[in-house]
């Protein structure tokens, strides 16, 4: 088999320049002969055809249900030679990815981003669709606001996929806990995703950097790190979104209510802009191994801001027995147990207790979890060296 593609794909579809280029696929521009219209053709390398056929017929037939302003559509599909192929709407603009190349971006167009995002979310999820390898690489950024694509295509001929051995292959830097243990995935693994999206898009910064193993013990040792500045309602709706326990999430459907809660505006930058380079998109498709470990999930709830001007009353105190931890927060390691405790009007009161040996010592220094070459934590306190992760490519 060659890399070079016939004139004319499928009888009516002719190829044009190439678009962009993934682990397993090539997407191009293309013109429908029979219809007169622009589309983009995202052809498969051969070899994933034998693992992925049967899975492909049926993600045909739920994609053919979706039509929402917030996902890319479908039209048609084929295999030419031995190669599959899917025709796709084409949209000019660039990918999240890329824009995130030029910095982080505002609260305000973080949160207008979550609501669009989560509409086309909840849609998809009510066809019993799941994307699994949601990235800021497949939201494109269109005209008319953004679009997610791959969806379901991903978990059929991409890189994310459950083998019948429990393990996982995907884009390590955006796999919810319950991906990265070999654990079914549903719908709660894409609000994970998104969470983790929305927060790079504040720092422009992926928040587990790290090797495949790195990056996927990191998130199962402490939760994601949310700037101070965030406004209340994307702070909240971030630590929901990116809880440990896939119940602890919220549906696609409830984000928007989250987030209209008040104005996402703040006087304060989130992040200094990064100075002006380009950051690579690179392949994903790396295999992931993690075995699963006894985690400790933090409840993590924030305080209302104060008001000084007239309006509604603000939020009510957190009822007795309740835990305010502020961010950044580290948690211990998974040995531990922590305690916390709160009567009304005195101070919280936390324990950090180690299960092997029931002796009462602090915790650790911030920082992230000390990890060996092979993702597991050090005895000796000493940090692994591992080069930064990069995003996904689509």
């Amino acid at each position: 088999m060659t890399n070079e593609l016939p004139d004319v794909i499928g009888g009516r579809y002719e190829v044009g320049a190439l678009i962009g280029r993934g682990a397993t696929a090539r997407v191009h521009r293309a013109v429908d002969r029979e219809l007169g219209r622009e589309v983009a053709v995202k052809v498969y390398d051969s070899h994933v055809v034998a693992v992925e056929q049967l899975r492909r017929a049926r993600e045909k037939t739920l994609l053919a249900s979706v039509q929402h302003r917030g996902v890319v559509a479908v039209f048609d599909s084929g295999t030419e030679g031995d190669r599959p192929y899917l025709v796709m709407q084409l949209v000019d603009g660039e990918n999240l990815a890329e824009r995130l190349c030029a910095g982080p971006m505002a609260a305000d167009e973080v949160g207008e981003l979550a609501v669009r995002l989560a509409d086309a979310l909840a849609h998809v999820h009510a066809r019993h669709i799941v994307h699994r390898d949601l990235k800021p690489a497949n939201v494109l950024l269109g005209p008319d606001g953004p679009l997610i694509t791959d969806f379901g295509i991903a978990h059929a001929l991409d890189a994310t996929r459950i083998t019948g051995t429990g393990l996982v292959t995907g884009t390590a830097a955006y796999l919810a806990p319950e991906q990265i243990l070999g654990e079914p995935a549903g719908p709660p693994a894409d609000i994970y995703a998104l969470g983790l999206i929305l927060l790079e898009c504040l720092t422009a910064q992926l928040e587990f950097p790290g090797t495949l193993a790195e990056s996927a013990t990191a998130r199962l040792h402490r939760a994601p790190r949310i700037p101070a500045a965030t406004p209340d309602p994307l702070a909240h709706a971030l630590t929901r979104m990116t809880a440990r326990e896939p119940g602890e999430r919220p549906s696609a459907e409830e984000i928007p209510q989250l987030l209209r809660s008040r104005p996402l505006v703040t006087a304060v930058p989130l992040v200094a802009p990064a100075p002006a380079r380009r950051r690579a998109v690179a392949a994903a498709g790396g295999l992931v191994t993690v075995a699963a470990a006894a985690v400790l999930a933090g409840v993590l709830t924030r305080p209302a801001e104060p008001t000084t001007t007239p309006g509604p009353l603000p939020a009510a105190a957190p009822p007795t027995g309740s835990v305010v931890v502020p961010s950044p927060v580290t948690l211990p390691p998974a040995s531990t147990v922590v305690v916390a405790s709160s009567r009304a009007a005195k101070p919280v009161t936390v324990d950090v207790v180690d299960a092997a040996h029931p002796k009462a010592r602090p915790p650790k220094p911030d920082g992230d979890p000390v990890l060996s070459d092979r993702g597991r934590p050090r005895p000796d306190g000493a940090k692994a060296a591992g080069p930064g992760g990069t995003p996904g490519k689509p």
